[in-house]
């Protein structure tokens, strides 16, 4: 049941960061628009579009990071190679993003 668990929770993250992806520029700025607009209260920040910039760009990391996790600890629990299971982590936070559609 466990690895069920975990194979669903990598298919259930790869499939909302390609949802994600789908969303053009505008759609993207305006879902980071209140992070964007709160950081900068707090921070008192102006320039708002190279905050902007940073919080997508962290966005992305945080997204496949997370993946990575996931991946990692389904290939650690179930793979008995250790060499394979050192490299388990970046295989699937490679994977997700080439299998996105670059425009």
């Amino acid at each position: 049941m466990k690895k069920i668990i975990n194979i669903l929770l990598v298919i259930l993250w790869m499939l909302l960061i390609f949802h994600m992806s789908s969303y053009n520029g505008n759609e993207s700025s305006n879902q980071s628009g209140e992070i964007v607009a709160f950081i900068s209260n707090i921070l008192n920040i102006n320039d708002l579009d190279t905050l902007s910039f940073i919080i997508r760009k962290l966005a992305h990391f945080t997204e496949y990071f997370i993946l990575g996790i996931l991946t990692h600890n389904l290939i650690h629990n179930y793979i008995a190679n250790n060499t394979f299971k050192s490299t388990s982590g970046w295989i699937g936070s490679y994977t997700a993003p080439e299998g996105e559609d670059k425009n």
